[in-house]
């Protein structure tokens, strides 16, 4: 009986550090696909910053620019190309799953009314929750070329220096 019990602790033990370790895997490959979204959204942000642009307003009555849906475009199809599972909550409300493990929580263009005014504060921000919690964000600024980047336990880091 001993046995039976020690194998079965040993079990649930083992089977929790292995759920850890799985989902600590999944976020980590998640983390670089946020990083990679979030630079190749600056790099969108900064090809057309100052230039002619064509803006509306959505329900809400808060603008949005076609900058603003070409970026949350070409994030969400980098997210949906690694995790087709995943849920996404975006600003411009285009894409939107629910259910899913991960969420991620996207806005394309952080300073929408500086970018149309050719005012260079402005930025892509993502975040990723895991079962409603978040656990990671990266926030690219393209003007000043800096990198945001902070996870769950990790601290904050800038262009890959630790902040905090």
């Amino acid at each position: 009986m001993e046995n039976g019990k020690d194998e079965s602790l040993h079990q649930f033990i083992g089977a929790g550090i292995e759920k850890k370790i799985g989902v600590g895997m999944k976020i980590a490959e998640r983390k670089n696909v946020a990083i990679e979204a979030a630079i190749k959204s600056g790099k969108i942000l900064l090809k057309n910053f100052r230039r002619p642009i064509t803006t509306k307003f959505k329900r809400d009555k808060s603008l949005v620019t076609n900058i603003d849906l070409k970026v949350e475009d070409a994030i969400v199809e980098l997210i949906k190309g690694h995790f087709a599972e995943d849920s996404i909550l975006s600003e411009e409300n285009r894409y939107l799953r629910r259910g899913a493990e991960f969420r991620w929580i996207i806005d394309p263009l952080d300073g929408t009314h500086n970018y149309i005014h050719g005012i260079d504060a402005f930025g892509t921000s993502i975040a990723l929750e895991f079962e409603g919690e978040v656990v990671f964000g990266v926030i690219c600024m393209p003007v000043p070329n800096e990198l945001y980047t902070a996870g769950k336990g990790e601290g904050a880091y800038r262009n890959g220096k630790k902040i905090s």
